[in-house]
């Protein structure tokens, strides 16, 4: 592991892997719920709060699959390029980091998104997949709609589409477009319709309440707790328990694999500095629900986002060879991660140096 080009060395282009699908294809519904961490549970589950803020996704976690850095309930780290939603984004669903400014004119509606990732959207499309990216913001800011719209050709259901479809008067604005009380209401629609047809659908989201500084609070959201936010992420939960709850009531529910993950780790860092204990190792959450793979290999992991891309796949039914997608390996094959071999430190560190691999081969 000593040599500093990452990416010639161990990145796998899927294009030239060969990923086999079961012959009943299934559903993915992908929540990335912003800012998430493990953090939020309570002490006694593995986070760092006096009581489980986040109760219903933890308790999820454990009728289910979650795959931690510790005994109990916990995630994965982030390295650099995949500290943002964006950034968290590409590297759950392509296997790489961000680690380009997005203000440069590469990313632009007349130029692809890095043309050169084989990312979970191309996968799914070139299989037939009916695919959407639902948000609660303006698709364009941080090139989401970008990189959706070159890897896999998703139809974008944002603020922008609330619009022009009049679910929302053209006046309405909170916080960063509409909150997710709303968004939870137009995600049961939209899966819905896609469930009627004989396809088999990647219904993407991503949630908004809980984004730094200080969250929106609509008025569901109780006064529990002393910090704002702590309210808001606990109201939060609540409404993804809601949401998986009438999932469960779904005639295609058993035919779909469902993954709730954090984007990143949370950058409130005042709420953070005064609410949790600054040596609690902090981790992006993450669970599996109607997972087609068993694994014992689920705890005591040291794995980044890279990870998630094949994990996701084999949650599936999907079989990859070797394991291997982008920089992740599938944590289901109980082989060694690349933060695992290298250590966090040296990965981290390596990410953030210039490769021209990455400029050449995913840029272009």
């Amino acid at each position: 592991m000593e040599s500093l080009d990452l990416y010639e060395k161990y990145y796998v282009d899927g294009k030239n892997v060969k990923i086999t699908f079961p012959t009943k294809k299934r559903n993915l519904i992908l929540l990335y719920v912003e800012s998430l961490e493990t953090t939020y549970a309570s002490k006694e589950k593995g986070g760092n709060y006096k009581e489980d803020l986040i109760e219903e996704i933890t308790q999820l976690a454990e009728e289910h699959l979650n795959f931690s850095h510790q005994s109990r309930l916990g995630g994965y780290h982030v390295v650099a390029g995949t500290g943002w939603t964006t950034g968290g984004i590409v590297a759950s669903t392509s296997g790489f980091p961000l680690t380009v400014p997005l203000t440069i004119r590469r990313f632009s509606d007349d130029k692809p998104f890095l043309p050169g990732a084989y990312a979970l959207g191309d996968i799914l499309k070139k299989e037939g997949y009916q695919q959407e990216y639902l948000i609660g913001s303006d698709a364009l800011f941080g090139g989401r709609k970008f990189y959706f719209d070159t890897h896999g050709n998703y139809h974008i259901f944002d603020l922008k589409e609330a619009y022009n479809e009049h679910k929302l008067p053209e006046d309405y604005h909170v916080f960063w477009g509409y909150e997710d009380e709303k968004l939870f209401t137009f995600a049961k629609e939209e899966i819905l319709r896609l469930s009627q047809n004989n396809q088999p659908f990647n219904f993407t989201m991503l949630t908004v309440d809980t984004h730094h500084p200080y969250g929106y609070k609509d008025t569901h959201y109780k006064n529990q707790y002393p910090e704002q936010l702590s309210n808001i992420i606990r109201g939060n939960s609540i409404k993804i328990g809601e949401f998986i709850d009438w999932l469960k009531k779904q005639p295609f529910y058993n035919d779909t694999t469902i993954v709730i993950m954090g984007d990143h780790t949370s950058m409130a860092a005042e709420y953070i500095h005064k609410t949790y204990d600054s040596d609690y190792e902090r981790t992006v959450m993450n669970v599996i629900i109607n997972s087609q793979k068993k694994t014992a290999f689920n705890h005591q992991r040291l794995f980044t986002a890279f990870d998630l891309y094949p994990t996701i796949l084999n949650a599936m039914g999907v079989e990859i060879e070797n394991d291997q997608l982008g920089l992740g390996v599938s944590l289901f094959s109980g082989k060694k991660t690349l933060a695992e071999e290298m250590g966090l430190p040296k990965l981290d560190q390596q990410l953030r140096q210039q490769s021209v691999f990455y400029k050449n081969k995913i840029l272009k």
